[in-house]
């Protein structure tokens, strides 16, 4: 059976190297079931071609400004348009999933004003209970050549204050980290806890960030100990060129070097 990797370099799929062992990792125990995958920014379409092959049960939708003529099945459908219109994320997702996607992937204009507004809609509206919302090329907030992004400025730490990079797409994901300690947000240890965070989980990459989506029953506050029994015990929902303002659109694969592995948060590198 062919691995994520070998259908990649046979689909001519537009990935780096480092991000498919962990898409390998992360999709690999639900590859055989009906899902539904919507992915943001397919340029030529590779990608798509590779999540058909991959996954061959799935509905699979794309979305390009101009999006390229492919020799696809009836799981497949690429829709034109921009990645912020929010009307037209719905039309796809009426067409495509009406249930809700499993699995959505930004890998579209890498601007975080765009990537922010596609995001709240479809994780709110058109996401799984959960499902997973993977976010690629976040590390553009570094680069003071890409439209949005900022050169890293090293700031002093000043009594309660740890200043950090927040430009751009890297500003967009540290954003979500407030948005997965909800619980924690509120007046001290003794305090009731704030609401439940809408997401159960987060992983952050080299340039990839997956989220993914809290179980309905974890959308409403609950004890710390309960939300983590919960979850130990639900079952798993796995369920560029896109956007008209943004800048040199798919140049960010052509700028990054694929050699490095990235490392997750528990600090274990990804099987290759």
């Amino acid at each position: 059976m062919e691995t994520l990797q070998q259908i990649a370099a046979r689909t001519g799929a537009y990935k780096p190297d480092a991000y498919l062992p962990i898409y390998q990792r992360l999709f690999e125990p639900v590859r055989f079931m009906p899902l539904t995958l919507l992915e943001l920014g397919v340029l030529q379409g590779g990608s798509v071609k590779m999540w058909e092959a991959y996954f061959p049960y799935a509905r699979i939708a794309g979305l390009d400004l101009d999006p390229p003529e492919l020799p696809l099945s009836d799981r497949v459908r690429v829709f034109a348009g921009d990645q912020g219109d929010t009307r037209l994320l719905a039309h796809i997702a009426a067409e495509v999933a009406p249930d809700g996607f499993d699995i959505v992937i930004d890998d579209c204009a890498h601007i975080a004003k765009l990537a922010k507004a596609s995001f709240w809609h479809l994780f709110d509206n058109h996401l799984k209970a959960g499902g997973v919302y993977c976010i690629e090329d976040w590390g553009t907030g570094y680069w003071p050549t890409w439209p949005d992004g900022g050169r890293l400025v090293v700031q002093p730490d000043s009594g309660r204050r740890m200043p950090s990079h927040d430009v751009g797409m890297v500003g967009f994901v540290k954003q979500l980290i407030d948005e997965l300690s909800a619980p924690e947000i509120r007046e001290g240890v003794d305090a009731p806890e704030g609401r439940a965070s809408k997401f159960s989980e987060m992983q952050l990459y080299d340039s990839v960030c997956v989220v993914k989506k809290a179980a309905a029953e974890l959308t409403r506050p609950v004890s710390k100990a309960a939300s983590h029994s919960a979850e130990r015990s639900g079952p798993l929902c796995a369920s560029r060129r896109c956007a008209s303002s943004h800048g040199p659109g798919n140049d960010v694969r052509r700028a990054r070097s694929s050699a490095g592995s990235a490392i997750p948060v528990s600090g274990q590198r990804p099987s290759h």
